[in-house]
């Protein structure tokens, strides 16, 4: 794995934009806490609401439309840590604790600095629950 923590979380604001292709290195766990993405992967299309999140395995490529401005908290889990999602993208209802440790994960985003152990158990209890979601 790179010199980049174990896992991070990127919280950004996203203007609208046409369908483009997506792909990184890292499992990702894509939630729209504001507005609406549309997502494709194999031949299959969703829509993810703010009650949903999408989890999508490093090195899939998928495609995202943003037909208005999102609010995203994207949660980047590194493949050698954390076991790599079943399917190539798979969308699951957010449920009142994914949603509250997705928050508790949100003060952790400095990609550079290694994770300590309160941390490193919150990233592990968020993998383990959208897991079983």
């Amino acid at each position: 794995m790179s010199e980049a923590a174990e896992a991070f979380v990127i919280a950004q604001t996203f203007s609208a934009a046409p369908r483009a292709r997506f792909q990184t290195d890292r499992h990702y766990l894509l939630y729209a806490r504001a507005g609406m993405m549309i997502l494709e992967a194999g031949g299959r299309r969703w829509t993810l609401p703010p009650a949903r999140a999408a989890i999508i395995p490093a090195d899939a490529p998928i495609h995202i439309t943003l037909p208005r401005p999102v609010e995203a908290a994207s949660i980047l889990f590194g493949p050698a840590v954390f076991a790599a999602p079943a399917a190539e993208l798979k969308v699951i209802d957010m449920s009142p604790l994914t949603l509250e440790l997705v928050r508790a994960c949100s003060v952790f985003t400095d990609r550079k600095r290694p994770l300590d152990a309160y941390a490193r158990q919150l990233f592990s209890t968020l993998a383990m629950v959208v897991g079983r979601l």
